[in-house]
């Protein structure tokens, strides 16, 4: 179908979402894939949100989209979603636990782990505010700057 109407796969929903933003929420892998490979330029495109693809995966805690979408890109703090947050910030507001743990199981993220948004909150200040469970992962990592 992809071959014959490509046109159907840039269409966008009420919130203004792409298919990839429809397979990330769904976590919905094979998906993901072929969505990357035939229209790349979707990874990059925001909802009404102003949320990517990737914020989607963050937000529902769909760790293998992220891990997929973050092969993509070198570094995903290039990536702010509203009030520059980062995918640690949004993992860890959602409460998406096996997000955070990927995140902070990688040192290429550790610019990640203290980065303050636009109000000068960090991913432990959100997951706390929030009442998020992943806040008790955020705050016994040694790397967590408590002062801030």
């Amino acid at each position: 179908m992809w071959e014959k109407k490509p046109w159907l796969f840039q269409l966008r929903d009420a919130g203004d979402g792409t298919p990839l933003h429809f397979a990330a929420y769904k976590n919905y892998l094979d998906g993901v894939k072929f969505l990357i490979d035939k229209f790349p330029a979707s990874a990059s495109e925001k909802d009404s949100a102003g949320h990517l693809p990737i914020h989607v995966a963050c937000m529902k805690d769909n760790v293998k989209i992220v891990e997929e979408l973050l092969q993509k890109w070198s570094d995903p703090a290039e990536l702010p979603a509203e009030l520059g947050r980062n995918i640690l910030h949004l993992s860890a507001m959602h409460g998406s636990i096996a997000t955070v743990e990927y995140i902070l199981k990688s040192p290429k993220f550790n610019h990640l782990i203290n980065a303050r948004d636009f109000e000068g909150r960090t991913p432990l200040h959100l997951a706390a505010s929030h009442c998020q469970p992943s806040v008790v992962l955020l705050a016994r990592d040694r790397r967590v700057d408590m002062k801030l």
